[in-house]
């Protein structure tokens, strides 16, 4: 009987210990489930936070409380270079490739190379044609262009000055008076050609007051920065004082005593011959000499001032010796048009009588400059 007894009991003590463990089981999953459900929320509401822990919600599940915390989300890797990145483009790095370099050889220049180039002249340098020198503060308003603009480079050795003079006068007296004279010159280092010319006419009531035409042309080879070689032909004629004709040949050297763009001093000196015919005179010739100086300056805004004085000794007869100067001052009206102011002085020592020996012409008119 007892034995039945504790059967019974054993085997009401085993349903009872199944029926518990069942029911864990399943408080067990219920809290499983209820905990998954609570993570899933907080994840969901809390998502895009980073660095920052998710705040759990306390739950007291049959008996059991629980707190949930969650770890903070590590931020994500930066992207790889040449993504895009919402608004920012992160370019890929380049690589950077250094060429070889290549040491080129050392050549040495001959001493006789370096010798000539620096003998080279300032006048061979790249030379500006226009109108107008160093800029100026403010324009000049008596040039057409501006002062101040870069000048065009010259692409010619050639230039050309034409100079047009008139005075005329009708009443009680009836005068006209005319002057043409030009300069073509050819300079490229080391040559240089220039040929010079002036005619002066005048009518005084119908009767020539004036008549006269004086030339030269020149050939000048440079030797460097400081001298020159020329040949010069120069031809006077003056048929109001009776002169046919005169003509002087000379050879001779220069010596540029200073030289700057559009400035220089020169000085020279030569020997030559001299033909000469007067009316009524038998012509004559005779050896001469020659003594020169040369000055050229150019101002602000290519105002140009040139003089230039000669002297021809006469050898034979020193009475008949001719000294010349020159000046003219050429002031800018506009591109390629100036005001020219000239003068010219021919001065015989004894001229034959009953001529004077002093001849003054003054020249106001415009120049052309091609």
């Amino acid at each position: 009987m007892k034995s039945c007894v504790l059967a019974v009991s054993l085997l009401a003590l085993l349903v009872a210990q199944a029926s518990h463990a069942h029911a864990d089981d399943r408080s067990a999953a219920a809290v499983r489930d209820q905990i998954d459900r609570v993570l899933a929320e907080d994840i969901r509401l809390e998502r895009g936070r980073r660095g920052m822990a998710l705040a759990g919600t306390d739950f007291d599940i049959g008996g059991l409380s629980v707190a949930l915390r969650v770890p903070p989300r590590p931020p994500p890797p930066p992207p790889p270079p040449g993504e895009v990145v919402g608004p920012i483009y992160r370019p890929a790095p380049q690589p950077v490739i250094s060429a070889p370099v290549v040491q080129a050889p050392v050549v040495a220049a001959p001493v006789a190379a370096a010798s000539a180039a620096a003998a080279e002249p300032a006048k061979d340098l790249p030379k500006t044609c226009g109108w107008f020198g160093p800029c100026c503060l403010r324009p000049d308003p008596w040039t057409c262009k501006d002062p101040c603009a870069p000048p065009e480079p010259c692409d010619t050795p050639w230039s050309t000055q034409l100079t047009l003079g008139l005075n005329a006068a009708q009443g009680n007296t009836d005068k006209l008076d005319v002057t043409f004279g030009g300069v073509v010159k050819y300079e490229q280092y080391p040559w240089i050609v220039r040929w010079v010319w002036l005619w002066a006419y005048g009518e005084t009531d119908g009767t020539a007051s004036t008549d006269a035409f004086n030339s030269d042309v020149r050939l000048e080879r440079r030797f460097g920065t400081k001298w020159s070689a020329f040949a010069s032909v120069d031809f006077n004629s003056d048929k109001i004082s009776g002169l046919q004709h005169r003509w002087i040949g000379n050879l001779g050297m220069g010596y540029w005593v200073f030289e700057r763009v559009g400035t220089y001093l020169k000085l020279e000196a030569g020997a030559g011959w001299t033909l000469e015919k007067r009316r009524y005179m038998a012509e004559t010739e005779a050896p001469s000499g020659y003594l020169g100086a040369e000055y050229v300056y150019e101002f602000r805004n290519n105002i140009d001032f040139k003089s230039r004085a000669r002297f021809f000794p006469n050898f034979d007869e020193y009475d008949l010796s001719l000294f010349v100067f020159e000046a003219s001052l050429a002031v800018p009206l506009c591109e390629g048009l100036s005001l020219a102011l000239a003068l010219r002085v021919d001065h015989v020592i004894e001229p034959p009588a009953p001529r004077d020996n002093t001849d003054l012409l003054l020249t106001l008119g415009v120049q052309a400059n091609f």
